[in-house]
């Protein structure tokens, strides 16, 4: 909800928005990795309408095979963009997934975007309660919520995609007793 409703923003006051999904899968060892996070944050966040000095130098960089950027250039690279945007926002969704060992290196280089951006730079972090997240984050606004807060549009969503699969006949072959 939160990515459709920074992306359907017609009024252009939101500027960029970047999104990043997290997972712990093996067979994507890249959505737990602070650096390919940031990477793929970057890359979001250059316009490929307009030739940009940060955006020469990622293609330059990838072009001649000179390795991918570091967390400190991707870091460096992100504030340098935010100067061109009056307002822009990054989106990590389900945080907990990214690598217990280097996690802390991706909230420092989040820290370091909003403290170095001169114009406006939103983060917004989801996750499930984990030991070390709430104390990093323990001085930013927090907004928590459990399952008990959230049951009932759980219940709701579930009844609804019940009745429209009911009524599509899409469950059962179409054969589902009133």
């Amino acid at each position: 909800m939160v990515i459709d409703s920074l992306s359907h923003d017609t009024s252009g006051q939101l500027g960029p928005v970047a999104f990043f999904y997290c997972a712990n899968t093996s067979s994507e060892p890249a959505r737990r990795n602070p650096e390919e996070i940031l990477r793929c944050i970057l890359r979001q966040l250059l316009d490929p309408n307009t030739v940009q000095d940060v955006g020469r130098q990622y293609y330059n960089r990838k072009a001649n095979g000179l390795g991918k950027l570091n967390i400190e250039e991707s870091t460096e690279g992100i504030i340098e963009l935010s100067k061109q945007y009056p307002k822009s926002t990054i989106v990590i969704d389900a945080f907990e997934e990214c690598c217990p060992n280097t996690r802390w290196k991706l909230l420092d280089a989040l820290e370091k975007i909003v403290a170095g951006s001169v114009m406006a730079m939103k983060v917004f972090i989801s996750s499930r309660a984990h030991v070390n997240i709430p104390t990093k984050l323990r001085d930013k606004p927090q907004i928590c919520i459990n399952e008990k807060d959230n049951a009932e549009d759980i219940k709701n969503f579930i009844e609804y995609q019940v009745e429209q699969s009911i009524e599509n006949r899409t469950m059962l072959d179409g054969q589902v007793c009133p």
